[in-house]
């Protein structure tokens, strides 16, 4: 494969990327509705500390610190996300 085709194939798995992640914040929407509905807070560090940890176990070898920082990101955006919606600061 040359770096060409590598581009390719990256600016495919982006927009599948996009999609899913899009998809995530939507149900994102519905986490904040509940919470906001029963008093929660938006962070929920134990879930998240365990999340990380799951992921990182089921990525490849060499993949699980870099797994951890992309959802911990992921994670923080969603946690934004729901404070704007529910007008939190």
């Amino acid at each position: 494969m040359d770096l060409k085709d590598a581009r390719v194939r990256i600016d495919q798995l982006d927009r599948q990327i996009l999609d899913l992640l899009q998809q995530r914040m939507h149900v994102v929407e519905d986490v904040a509705r509940y919470k906001q509905e029963r008093g929660l807070p938006v962070l929920d560090a134990s879930r998240e500390k365990e999340k990380l940890e799951e992921l990182a176990a089921m990525s490849e070898e060499g993949m699980a610190e870099y797994v951890k920082i992309v959802y911990n990101t992921i994670m923080k955006v969603s946690r934004d996300y729901q404070r704007e919606l529910i007008g939190e600061e």
